[in-house]
């Protein structure tokens, strides 16, 4: 059996797997198709707490619907790229490349080492991403 294609998903996609806003569906459809192993998700491990601290802020969210939704995220079962020497050089090379923070250059220098597309809502993260970069609403690229 063929492995499904991986894909980089950044935390403003993540994000939207637990807020209604613009672009949810999307993203709800991609995640949807990482549970049903249509694609292999992956993200660097900080996609946990900036996920955890874009819902922190949200209205409406106290912090037992917080820890709810971070179990939910965990379970997913997201390729986590952990912080290693490997990926916070990566992360540095690319963000001195593209000008943006080494937490945003984290999901762009992933999506390069795997050789795969980063997937994101973020137009700045868009347009750093170059042709690597799909709008969740463009998800799959393919089609």
């Amino acid at each position: 059996m063929a492995r499904p294609p991986a894909a980089v998903v950044d935390a403003s996609v993540a994000a939207k797997w637990f807020l209604q806003e613009p672009h949810s569906e999307a993203a709800l459809s991609l995640r949807d198709a990482h549970v049903d192993g249509n694609v292999s998700l992956v993200a660097p491990s900080l996609v946990i707490v900036e996920v955890a601290n874009a819902l922190r802020y949200h209205p409406g969210i106290g912090s037992e619907l917080l820890a709810d939704h971070v179990t939910a995220l965990l379970d997913l079962g997201l390729g986590l790229d952990p912080v290693s020497e490997e990926s916070i050089s990566a992360a540095v090379r690319c963000a001195y490349r593209v000008g943006l923070t080494v937490y945003d250059a984290w999901y762009i220098s992933l999506a390069e080492r795997m050789d795969c597309p980063l997937v994101t809502a973020d137009q700045t993260q868009l347009r750093a991403a170059g042709a690597r970069g799909v709008h969740v609403d463009r998800w799959p690229a393919s089609e």
